[in-house]
C-alpha cells in the first residue's frame, strides 16, 4: 500500500508591484501515535486530540474512548490521523491485536466515527494503510451516514483492499421540541392514565457525580429481567467501574444527567445518559418490574425530553436497536455500519476468503441440511 498523499507543497511568493500569488493550501499530512502516557509524544498527542474534540459529541471524545480501552483491556491503542502546519486535522483510535487493526469498541459502546474534517480521510487511510503489521481493519458501529463509512471503503479498494460494508444497527432518535404532540394519540393518552393512576410523576435529574444515584440506576437496570439474566451492569464489577468513570469525568465536563422518575415517594424508573450542547444521549434505562405495568420507562423518555427541551437540547438520541418500546417515540433512525478492510497479502486474501466465502457456504449447507432431517 503506498502513500497517495503528495509531498507538501512548496510555498511560492512572488512579489511584483502591489501583487502577489496565492500560498497554496497545505495538505493534510498522515500521523500515528501510539497511546503511552510516558512518552511525551503520546502526552502531546492527547492534548491535541481533546482539543480537536471540544464541542463533539461524548461518545466519540477521547475521555469515553480511552475509558471503553481499559474496559476491555486494550494495552496496543494508536492514535491515527492527519496534521495540517503541525495541527491535527483528523483523529482515529484504533486497537491492535495481533494481525487485527481494531476500533476500540464493546458492547457498551454505541457509535465509533472520526473527528475532525472530512477532507483529511484520505491522509487518515495512509496512516492505516502504511502503518503495517495488520491483515484485517474492523471499524464497527460507525454512523452510515458519516464521511468516514462513506470514503473509507473507497479509499482502500483503491488500494486493491476487498471491503465489506453491511448495516449493524439503526438507532431511533427524534427532536424533543413538541415530541409529546408528535406521537401517536393512544400512546399519548396511555401515559398520561397511567400517571393518574400512579398519583403523579416527578422527574428528579442529577448533573454531579454521586455514587448512591448511580447505585440506584444500576440497581433499577437489573430489577428486570437483565439482573435475572446476569447481563446486567450490576452483575459484573468491572462495568459498574466504567459506568462510574464516565459519570465523574463527564460530570466534571458537565455532559452528565442521571435522571429518575418517581412516584409514590420512591425511584421507579432511571436513566443514564450523557450530554453535549445539542443532543440528549441516552444510554442505560431501569425500571422497578413492580410498576411495568405503568410504563414507567416511557414515562421518564416523556420527562426527559421535555426537560431537554426546555434546556435548549434539539435532539434525543436513543441509541442502539430500533426495538418496539424507542420506535413509539419516531420513525427516525439513524442506520450503523460495520466496515471490514482485508489488505492485498496473502494472509489478508486467506481472511477475507474464510469470513466472506467459507464461513457464509458452511452455514447455508448446515441450514439445508437441518432442513432436510
Amino acid at each position: 500500500m503506498q502513500n497517495r498523499i503528495a509531498a507538501e507543497p512548496r510555498v511560492r511568493v512572488v512579489e511584483g508591484g502591489r501583487r502577489r500569488t496565492p500560498v497554496p493550501p497545505e495538505k493534510p499530512q498522515p500521523f500515528a501515535v501510539v497511546i503511552d502516557r510516558k512518552s511525551r509524544a503520546s502526552v502531546e498527542a492527547l492534548a491535541e486530540w481533546r482539543a480537536l474534540a471540544r464541542g463533539v459529541a461524548p461518545l466519540v471524545t477521547p475521555d469515553f474512548v480511552l475509558l471503553t480501552a481499559r474496559l476491555l483491556g486494550e494495552r496496543d491503542v494508536t492514535l491515527f490521523g492527519a496534521r495540517r502546519g503541525g495541527a491535527i486535522t483528523a483523529a482515529l483510535p484504533m486497537a491492535r491485536r495481533g494481525r487485527t487493526l481494531r476500533a476500540v469498541h464493546g458492547a457498551h459502546t454505541p457509535r465509533v466515527d472520526l473527528i475532525g474534517e472530512p477532507a483529511s480521510i484520505p491522509a487518515l487511510w495512509c496512516a492505516l494503510s502504511e502503518s503495517g503489521g495488520w491483515d484485517v481493519l474492523e471499524l464497527c458501529a460507525v454512523p452510515s451516514d458519516s464521511p468516514l463509512s462513506q470514503m473509507l471503503p473507497e479509499l482502500a479498494r483503491a488500494d486493491r483492499c476487498r471491503v465489506r460494508v453491511r448495516e449493524t444497527s439503526r438507532a431511533p432518535w427524534f427532536l424533543v421540541d413538541g415530541i409529546e404532540q408528535r406521537i401517536h394519540r393512544r400512546f399519548r393518552g396511555d401515559m398520561r392514565r397511567l400517571e393518574r393512576q400512579m398519583g403523579g410523576v416527578e422527574l428528579e435529574r442529577i448533573t454531579a457525580f454521586d455514587r448512591a444515584a448511580l447505585a440506584d440506576i444500576l440497581r433499577l437496570e437489573a430489577a428486570a429481567w437483565k439482573g435475572a439474566a446476569g447481563t446486567a451492569i450490576a452483575c459484573d464489577p468491572r462495568l459498574g467501574a466504567f459506568y462510574a468513570a464516565l459519570a465523574r469525568v463527564f460530570a466534571r465536563k458537565g455532559g452528565l444527567s442521571l435522571a429518575f422518575l418517581r412516584a409514590r415517594g420512591a425511584r421507579i424508573a432511571g436513566q443514564f445518559a450523557l450530554e453535549d450542547a445539542t443532543t440528549f444521549h441516552l444510554m442505560k434505562v431501569g425500571y422497578d418490574p413492580e410498576y411495568a405495568h405503568f410504563g414507567p420507562g416511557q414515562i421518564l423518555v416523556r420527562e426527559t425530553a421535555a426537560d431537554a427541551a426546555s434546556r435548549g437540547l434539539r435532539r434525543y438520541d436513543m441509541l442502539g436497536q430500533d426495538t418496539a418500546w424507542k420506535m413509539k417515540w419516531t420513525n427516525e433512525v439513524r442506520p450503523h455500519v460495520e466496515m471490514t478492510i482485508y489488505a492485498p497479502s496473502p494472509a489478508g486474501r486467506v481472511h477475507h476468503f474464510v469470513r466472506e466465502v467459507a464461513r457464509p457456504l458452511a452455514g447455508r449447507a448446515l441450514r439445508h441440511v437441518r432442513g432436510a432431517a
